[in-house]
């Protein structure tokens, strides 16, 4: 778990949360074996949102011009994004197949819980409406690793 504020100073706002400033932050990790050659890994993390400026707008919700016809931005970074969460698990088989050499097949899925974790925002041309640009969905993947032991006895 981790801690901590940000922020920067600049002549239009003064002071205003730094583009990455995200107060907590929780990591957790975990390995089960099930067999001397079989583990399921698992990984959590949140995070607080990152913080976002938005466009100012009036009575109606609709944004605000300036006289040169530029859109008005609000406080710098003074709204939040949703938190991040993500769970990934993947399950590992590892073969010793000679002394030098273990073979690894795993599969895993990233994003378990399937969360719609923010990006970054962005505005339609006329500003009338904030997109959303997203993480990685749920998704499976497959992989197969060599891993070479000992490989200073292997160079002699």
């Amino acid at each position: 778990y981790s801690y901590s504020v940000t922020k920067e100073e600049n002549p239009e706002d003064l002071l205003h949360f730094r583009d990455f400033d995200q107060r907590h932050a929780v990591s957790v990790v975990g390995r089960i074996h099930a067999l001397k050659i079989l583990f399921l890994d698992t990984r959590y993390n949140y995070g607080s949102g990152f913080p976002w400026t938005p466009v100012m707008q009036d009575a109606n919700g609709n944004p605000i011009f300036d006289p040169n016809g530029e859109v008005v931005w609000g406080k710098t970074n003074s709204e939040r994004q949703p938190p991040y969460i993500r769970l990934d698990i993947r399950l590992n088989l590892e073969i010793k197949f000679s002394r030098h050499y273990n073979i690894m097949i795993y599969g895993e899925i990233i994003n378990v819980l399937n969360n719609r974790n923010v990006f970054q925002y962005y505005w339609s041309e006329d500003y009338q409406t904030r997109l959303v640009s997203y993480m990685l969905p749920r998704m499976p993947f497959f992989g197969v690793k060599l891993k070479v032991n000992e490989i200073r006895n292997m160079l002699r």
